[in-house]
């Protein structure tokens, strides 16, 4: 939240601003940040970019990508441009104000999928989710919604996958339909040619082998598949289309996008991840 000093006249917290660009969940922070790492998104890019996210997880996410409209092109937008006469708004004029116009500024355009209503009634009223022509959410199951965008020829950057269950299991997230080789398949073609999907998985501590099972199904149609660790029982897995964009294959380039990335959006996840691990094994092969 934005906060100031409190005082009577502010001491309602459902007053309070929320302050988009703090992500304090860190597998939020992975999932954003990876979206760009991976190769996906290009955080210099003048051209729109395609975010398909299935799981709402309150708009978090979401929220954070709409404060990077512009961001990544120009260091600050501004608009002043008025009528030369007396009018009830004189400035700016009324072509900035075009939804059309308005999306031209934005160059990420997001696609959030839940199939709970709720979710998206929290999104609006405690997140403050502002729909907007690039930022949308759809009350829809994420793996229908996945074929028919392949019905209707769309295609996407990057994918975003954050379904669990609300229960403990050994694998709690992804939900299995999820691990399904067709549904799989379906992600793979919804992506363009150097697109990638990411999958938030959710373990108890003493089941972290099942990671390699997710691991396994998508990286029968990926051909670049790796976690990364950002907790003691936490992983998320990236899967590429492109050949060799994995840590085994592309660490160097792989290892310099994160670390400006994780610069660029303050995020401090190289203290909290394993890549300084995985960068100690390149070294220590090196020597050996």
């Amino acid at each position: 939240m934005d906060m100031k000093a409190i005082t009577w006249d502010n001491f309602n917290s459902k007053t309070w601003k929320l302050h988009k660009k703090t992500v304090r969940l860190s597998y939020a922070r992975m999932m954003i940040a990876g979206s760009f790492f991976s190769g996906a998104l290009d955080y210099y890019s003048k051209d729109v970019q395609n975010i398909l996210m299935i799981g709402l997880g309150g708009g978090v996410i979401n929220n954070f990508f709409s404060t990077m409209d512009e961001v990544n092109v120009f260091d600050v937008l501004l608009i002043d441009v008025s009528y030369n006469e007396l009018r009830p708004l004189m400035a700016p004029v009324e072509a900035f104000l075009a939804d059309d116009e308005i999306a031209q500024m934005e160059k990420l355009n997001l696609t959030a999928v839940d199939n709970d209503p709720v979710m998206k009634t929290i999104a609006e009223k405690w997140y403050e989710f502002e729909a907007s022509p690039k930022q949308r959410i759809i009350v829809d199951d994420g793996l229908r919604y996945i074929r028919e965008a392949n019905r209707r020829g769309e295609v996407f950057d990057v994918l975003l996958i954050d379904v669990s269950y609300n229960e403990l299991r050994p694998l709690m997230a992804p939900v299995e339909a999820f691990l399904a080789d067709d549904e799989i398949a379906q992600m793979e073609k919804v992506l363009k040619k150097d697109g990638a999907v990411i999958v938030n998985i959710v373990t108890r501590h003493e089941n972290m082998d099942k990671a390699d099972h997710v691991h396994f199904a998508y990286s029968r149609h990926f051909p670049s598949c790796y976690f990364m660790q950002f907790a003691k029982y936490n992983k998320m897995l990236f899967c590429s289309k492109k050949e060799k964009n994995s840590w085994l294959d592309n660490r160097d380039e792989l290892y310099n996008r994160f670390e400006m990335i994780d610069k660029k959006l303050e995020f401090n996840l190289f203290e909290e991840s394993n890549v300084k691990d995985q960068e100690k094994t390149k070294d220590q092969t090196n020597k050996s």
